[in-house]
């Protein structure tokens, strides 16, 4: 119920923070800053002070005229005259000079550049901050910080642009500029209190956050009642001096702190703390608050000494959903790349303008364009970057996505298990995806007395004599290559050979979506080709040591059980594979079709979203339970007797036999070696039951005898012909068993005949 509440609560700030936005940016667009103050005198009011960025400073308007009439109305009679002694909010204007009466309609066009600047930033400053907001409540965890950076960027939001209006006279400015200022700040402590106490980094204690919200009220209390009372009190001065008071102490606490805690884990998240608040709020202090309070009169003006306090939310920002909401780092990255190459182009389009145009370069105005040049090529960089990675798989080929098809390529391709159908398999998709019909295997030489390079074997000797044109010592294995009409890559290299795969019937040159892809697919084909060479060579080597050592092998078990763990450690690291790529895809697209269905309003697109979901469902629990398989968790968190239950249970759900299971082994000291082979060979037993036994019932026992573990197998099966147990494909599994066993020091025996079952005994 609290949750719900303060979720009403945000929603509701959000809410009228755009409201009083929308307020305050159409009032900015009515009326300029007219920036005239005003003494009065005998009930006349006498201009005292024009503001340097404001309407006034730019027309025929002086100091010590006379106020006349302020839209048709006397300036005795206007109310932010009178309350305020400034004229503002206006269209027309009567000005006495030398005893003359003149009128001027005021207008943006007379208005600086630095303050339509101003203006813009605080607009566009506002609408960012009520973004973010808007994005934390939708996507953020609605935990305590969380709400009040969401307070803090509407308030932040809102101080910014009703300085501007409120320089105006509007009241509805001058109370939110009043209620915001010390708010902002007052915000920013609690967020900090906040986080640091949730790291357990006291800095500032629930007493003084409750003193400041406190005296911040008391504040608000007396200001207002100074604004219905005849006299005139320093509002402003005294927001300013609680302002700058705030800010010391709780730059005076995070010093303390760093002093007190250098060696802490989380100084470095102290140390930005200090240098956002040095570079934010310093320059408002020292430089507009302090001489306001002091000498009534600002070194800089408002809109600049403040103009660094947007920093504060990008502090508060980062530290809140840096690698939580999204991975903040990939995009600081991107930022700087932008940057990198926006800042160069910017600088160089600025002064060819300013050549061109004859404009100083040292200029304020000038600085500002490459300013406002730089933002724009980054945003422009963000455009283009979101646009390519909508509609670029649709760019280049009106029927092939590059990126996919690699994709899918390198998934297929690990199930190749010898060169020659590996390299068939990437000239048919050579085919497919560049659209040619007759690509061609070849290898070339080199010939040791001349340097040159020819061909040696080939399917078909057209097109061929381009291999002396090239010279292939700067073409490696893994590289693309064109040559006149002719496109290919090298799958294989040594000192003296080249392996390429080409084709010499593409109409058109090849575009850089196609180099690109041909590039990485020749570098993944040159990999996949060594590894399996690699392994060809190992099992041919491994064969003949098995045939011309076979006393040999069988005394020393220690070559299977190598082989058996490297199977082991390749079945993790595809489980972990499996779990980290495509399971995961398969539940964000669980994610988002939830998301799609959530807005529809299609009875029709909701049943065939509701379909594909049900089978991505599917195949994320064939997934799961493929990655169980792989790497069995449940060995590893119960133990091998409750693994082989959990194992036993899985199958009496999945097979069409019954399976009688009696157990005594209880928990057996083993090494994990041990634990995992024995495990295996239970889950093999099962499988090869499961896939060709044809059984109806399934024994299986195992127990301790004379410190020897027996496993005894039996079922009522179709059986084998014993002379055929291990001669057949269809037995892998049984030799795997069998080996395994043999590989532990263990005994294998087997007994069967054709309809009449299979029996196994086993002792390790």
């Amino acid at each position: 119920m609290k949750g719900r509440l303060l979720d009403f609560i945000s929603a509701s700030l959000i809410t009228l923070s755009i409201i009083i936005t929308i307020y305050f940016v159409i009032n900015i667009i009515i009326y300029p800053l007219i920036g005239i103050e005003v003494n009065k005198v005998d009930n006349k009011y006498f201009i005292s002070n024009i503001y340097e960025n404001g309407w006034a400073n730019n027309v025929s308007i002086y100091n010590g005229d006379e106020v006349l009439k302020v839209d048709g109305q006397s300036a005795k009679d206007n109310f932010i005259v009178n309350k305020f002694n400034r004229v503002e909010m206006a269209h027309v204007l009567v000005i006495s000079h030398n005893n003359q009466k003149v009128e001027f309609a005021t207008s943006y066009k007379d208005i600086s550049l630095k303050h339509e600047i101003f203006i813009i930033t605080s607009i566009l400053f506002n609408l960012i901050v009520i973004s973010l907001a808007i994005f934390l409540y939708i996507k953020a965890e609605k935990s305590i910080s969380v709400r009040i950076l969401i307070y803090f960027l509407l308030t932040i939001g809102l101080c910014y642009i009703s300085s501007s209006i409120s320089a105006r006279g509007d009241i509805i400015g001058r109370i939110i500029n009043t209620i915001t200022l010390p708010l902002l700040l007052i915000f920013f402590i609690h967020f900090l209190s906040s986080i640091f106490n949730s790291s357990e980094l006291k800095i500032i204690t629930a007493i003084r956050l409750k003193f400041i919200y406190i005296s911040y009220f008391i504040l608000q209390f007396f200001l207002g009642l100074a604004f219905f009372l005849p006299v005139s009190i320093p509002s402003e001065s005294i927001q300013l001096l609680y302002f700058s008071v705030l800010l010391f102490l709780i730059l005076a606490d995070i010093i303390n702190y760093f002093f007190k805690n250098r060696n802490s884990n989380n100084i470095h998240l102290i140390k930005l703390l200090l240098t956002t608040l040095a570079i934010s709020c310093i320059p408002f202090t020292l430089f507009y608050a302090l001489p306001t309070i002091v000498i009534d009169k600002p070194i800089l003006s408002a809109e600049f000494s403040s103009f660094f306090i947007i920093l504060i939310p990008i502090f508060l920002i980062y530290t809140q959903i840096s690698n939580k909401i999204i991975d903040i780092n990939f995009h600081i990255n991107k930022l700087k790349y932008f940057i990198s190459l926006a800042f160069p182009f910017s600088i160089l389009t600025t002064l060819s303008i300013g050549w061109v145009f004859n404009q100083n370069i040292f200029d304020i105005y000038f600085i500002f364009k490459v300013i406002l040049i730089f933002i724009l090529i980054v945003l422009l960089l963000y455009l283009k970057d979101f646009i390519d990675l909508k509609v670029s798989p649709h760019l280049f080929s009106d029927k092939n996505e590059f990126g996919i098809s690699l994709y899918l390529f390198f998934q297929r391709a690990r199930y190749k298990t010898n060169v020659e159908s590996l390299i068939s398999y990437i000239k048919e998709e050579i085919e497919k995806v560049i659209t040619v019909s007759n690509v061609q295997y070849i290898r070339i030489n080199k010939c040791e007395n001349t340097g040159l390079w020819n061909m040696i074997d080939t399917s078909s000797s057209k097109n061929t004599e381009f291999s002396s044109h090239i010279n292939w010592d700067y073409y490696a294995g893994g590289s693309m290559f064109e040559c006149s009409d002719i496109f290919g890559i090298i799958i294989g290299e040594t000192n003296k050979s080249r392996d390429l795969i080409y084709s010499s019937d593409k109409v058109t040159k090849l575009n850089p979506q196609e180099k690109m892809w041909l590039e990485s697919l020749a570098y993944v084909s040159s990999i996949l080709i060594e590894n399996i060479s690699l392994m060809e060579d190992l099992i041919k080597k491994v064969t003949y040591y098995e045939q011309s050592h076979l006393e040999e092998m069988h005394s020393s078990k220690w070559f299977s059980r190598l082989l058996f763990n490297i199977t082991e450690k390749e079945r993790i690291k595809l489980s972990s594979d499996l779990h980290d790529s495509i399971l995961q895809e398969d539940l964000k697209m669980i994610r988002n079709i939830d998301r799609i269905l959530a807005k529809s309003n299609n009875p029709l697109m909701d049943y065939e979203l509701n379909k594909i979901k049900e089978s991505i469902i599917d195949n994320v629990h064939l997934l799961r339970e493929t990655c169980n398989n792989l790497r069995p968790q449940f060995l590893n968190e119960h133990g091998l007797a409750k693994a082989i239950e959990h194992l036993i249970n899985t199958y009496k759900l999945q097979a069409n036999f019954r399976i009688y299971y009696n157990s005594s082994i209880g928990i057996l000291k083993i090494s994990h070696e041990y634990e995992i082979s024995i495990y295996r060979v239970i889950q093999e037993l099962l499988n090869n039951a499961y896939k060709h036994s044809e059984a109806t019932e399934l024994n299986l026992s195992l127990y301790i005898e004379n410190d020897k573990l027996v496993i005894l197998y039996d079922d009522d099966g179709k059986g084998l012909e014993k002379s055929k147990v291990f001669n057949n494909d269809s037995n892998m599994g049984l030799l795997s068993i069998r080996e395994r066993v043999l590989s532990l020091n263990g005994s294998f025996e087997i007994n069967s005949s054709l309809q009449q079952g299979l029996h196994i005994c086993i002792l390790i």
